[in-house]
């Protein structure tokens, strides 16, 4: 097993499409206190964009039963790991079914700019929120 120290922890919270972009500055102040590459913060900001905006394109206000948490996490290896938190129903934007039909045809670019970004990604429900984590190794 390995087991990666955290260096540092941010919490962000978006509650809608307007938030976006406040939480790419929240990502990026971050960045710039532990000098992580531009190049490196480009790529996470196009897989956060894309992943907010699919997520909340999916569920209307009334159907987002909670804010979505994004935890920005740096790892003593130079990893930064994202997780974004939210509730709701059900939701992988990495594989819709077909009854999310509209979402394959509208964020089939998107979600393979996010597989390109990142270096590891992947979706689960956990105590009834679903989670998304990424890592993308800055060093």
């Amino acid at each position: 097993m390995n087991i990666q120290e955290t260096i540092s922890k941010k919490k962000i919270i978006v509650h809608s499409n307007s938030e976006t972009f406040d939480a790419i500055a929240g990502l990026e102040q971050f960045a710039k206190m532990y000098e992580i590459p531009a190049f490196v913060i480009q790529k996470i900001n196009i897989a956060i964009k894309e992943l907010l905006f699919s997520i909340l394109g999916y569920t209307t206000f009334e159907q987002q039963t909670t804010p979505i948490e994004l935890v920005l996490s740096l790892s003593t290896s130079g990893r930064l790991i994202i997780e974004l938190r939210y509730g709701g129903t059900a939701f992988n934007p990495f594989f819709p079914t077909k009854k999310q039909s509209i979402l394959e045809d509208i964020g089939s670019l998107g979600l393979h700019l996010v597989r390109k970004c990142m270096d590891s990604y992947y979706y689960r429900q956990e105590n009834q929120l679903n989670v998304i984590s990424m890592c993308k190794d800055c060093v």
